[in-house]
């Protein structure tokens, strides 16, 4: 068989450049979905954490300021959990996630007065919830607790509660 000059192709060498240019931007391309997969997760924490304790803020704003749930007290740890189907739970938590989810949620409420002995003027009303059973590390940013601290300043409800 002869080979002519003018007969174009591509060498064995040039084959296995291409091969290994493609395998290290195919391997990037793989690690940076692995990425993306571990980040959308702790979102979906962190969006039904705020679901948490936008609920639990607002229960707060509803109660009566002399109310037996505005007491103060020391901090109690309740469990909240969502539910696998986009539905609600029994704590009228919405889930965003395709699978169920449980939370810590920590609630601390301090009277305060603006001098010893005197009337309390003011509630501190400090929630705080945690993902459970998070497959998150222990060094990694996302576990951290997102923690919420109200103060209320009035007896009175406001114009737009009943």
């Amino acid at each position: 068989m002869s080979h002519s000059p003018k007969a174009r192709g591509f060498t064995l060498l040039e084959i296995c450049i291409a091969m290994s240019v493609m395998l290290i931007v195919g391997l990037g391309a793989v690690s940076l979905f692995f990425y993306a997969v571990r980040y959308n997760s702790g979102a979906t924490d962190r969006t039904n954490e705020l679901a948490i304790l936008q609920r639990q803020v607002e229960t707060y704003r509803a109660l009566q300021w002399d109310s037996a749930q505005m007491a103060a007290q020391a901090a109690a740890t309740t469990l909240v959990t969502t539910q696998a189907s986009s539905g609600t739970n029994a704590n009228n938590t919405n889930s965003t996630a395709g699978d169920s989810r449980s939370y810590d949620l920590t609630t601390t409420i301090e009277d305060l007065t603006t001098y010893t002995g005197g009337p309390v003027m003011q509630k501190r009303i400090t929630l705080t919830v945690k993902a459970r059973n998070s497959n998150r590390s222990q060094n990694d940013w996302r576990n951290a607790a997102m923690t919420v601290v109200v103060r209320r300043t009035s007896p009175a409800l406001g114009p737009y509660r009943q």
